[in-house]
C-alpha cells in the first residue's frame, strides 16, 4: 500500500477501552488489550469475537464483554443476523468484505497463505464457536441436576476409592490420585455424532434445559431397565450380554468401591436414552435443537 503517512503513535495501553464505531452496524465497540496479540505476526489489532475462540473468550469475559453468538451447530449465520442470515460462515466472508468495500471501510483485501485450525477426521476448517456443555461437579456446590447430595464430593470418594484400591504398578496410584486432585470441574459432553448420549434436550430458541429434565432422565434409566427385559423374555437370552450386564459384570467384583458401583448405574442409565422417545410430540418441536447425538459423552 502507498500514500500513507506516520501522522502519531501512542503504545496501546493508552488507548485502553476508547470507544470505536462499528463500520456497519449501529454499535460502539471497545479497544481492549490482551496478552496474546502480537505485532510479529500482523499490526497487533485484531478483531475480538468472545463468542468464538478461547482467547477471545478470555480476554472478553476480563472486560466484561458480551459473548455473542451469531452462528448455529451448522456454521449458518442464524435468523435476524444483519447482512448475512442463513449463510454459511465461510461463504459469508465475501459479503462482509464487499459490505466494508461499500461503506469506504477497507483499506485493503489481499488473500495469503497461513495456518488455521482443521478437523483431523474430516480434514475440514474448524469453526469455533461457543457452545453449551456439561460438567460433573468435583467439588461442593450446586448444579441443573442436584437432587440429593452424597456424603462426600465426587472428588473426596474417588480420591477415598484411589487409597482403599490396589495398583499394579503401584506407582499408577500417584498418576491417577493427581489427576484427580487437581482437575478441574469433568466436561463429560463432547460435539460429535458418536459415544454414549447424553439425554438433555435444549430448547431451540432459549437453549434453556426442558423443565422435565430430571423425569427425562428417570425415564431414560427405565428404557436400559425395559430393553433389558425385552431380550430377558426370548428363549436365547442366555446367549446374549446386553451394554448392562457388561457394565454389571465389570463392577460386581467384591473389591469395587462405592464410587464404581456409581460409574456404573450412571453409564447403564445413559446408554440407552433414546432419542425423542423421551419428549412428548409437541415437545419435539421445541426442543433438542442439538439433537442428542450431538451431546454425547466420553464413553
Amino acid at each position: 500500500m502507498a500514500g500513507f503517512g506516520l501522522l502519531a503513535g501512542a503504545p496501546g495501553a493508552a488507548l485502553e477501552r476508547q470507544l470505536l464505531r462499528h463500520p456497519f452496524l449501529e454499535r460502539e465497540v471497545p479497544l481492549i488489550l490482551g496478552a496474546h496479540v502480537t505485532t510479529d505476526a500482523g499490526t497487533g489489532a485484531v478483531h475480538t469475537a468472545p463468542g468464538h475462540g478461547l482467547d477471545d473468550y478470555v480476554v472478553g469475559q476480563a472486560y466484561g464483554l458480551e459473548v455473542l453468538n451469531p452462528v448455529d451447530g451448522q456454521g449458518v449465520f442464524v435468523e435476524g443476523t444483519p447482512f448475512v442470515a442463513g449463510q454459511y460462515v465461510f461463504k459469508a466472508n465475501a459479503v462482509l468484505v464487499e459490505l466494508l468495500r461499500a461503506r469506504g471501510a477497507l483499506l485493503n483485501d489481499v488473500a495469503y497463505q497461513h495456518s488455521y485450525p482443521h478437523c483431523w477426521r474430516h480434514k475440514t476448517p474448524v469453526v469455533y464457536r461457543a457452545a453449551a456443555q456439561w460438567f460433573v461437579r468435583m467439588d461442593e456446590g450446586e448444579g441443573v441436576c442436584t437432587v440429593a447430595k452424597a456424603p462426600g464430593t465426587l472428588r473426596e470418594t474417588a480420591l477415598e476409592a484411589i487409597a482403599a484400591t490396589h495398583f499394579y504398578p503401584e506407582n499408577g496410584r500417584a498418576r491417577l490420585r493427581d489427576m484427580i486432585a487437581n482437575r478441574p470441574d469433568w466436561c463429560i459432553s463432547r460435539q460429535r455424532s458418536w459415544g454414549v448420549p447424553l439425554p438433555f434436550f435444549l430448547h431451540k430458541v432459549t437453549g434453556e434445559l426442558h423443565p422435565d429434565t430430571l423425569a427425562l432422565m428417570d425415564r431414560a434409566a427405565d428404557l436400559v431397565a425395559q430393553a433389558a427385559a425385552v431380550l430377558g423374555k426370548t428363549e436365547d437370552a442366555a446367549h446374549y450380554r446386553t451394554l448392562a450386564d457388561e457394565v454389571r459384570a465389570a463392577f460386581a467384583r467384591d473389591d469395587v468401591t462405592p464410587a464404581g458401583r456409581l460409574v456404573s448405574d450412571a453409564t447403564t442409565a445413559y446408554a440407552l436414552a433414546l432419542q425423542f422417545a423421551l419428549l412428548p410430540g409437541e415437545d419435539q418441536r421445541q426442543y433438542a435443537g442439538k439433537r442428542l447425538a450431538a451431546l454425547v459423552s466420553k464413553g
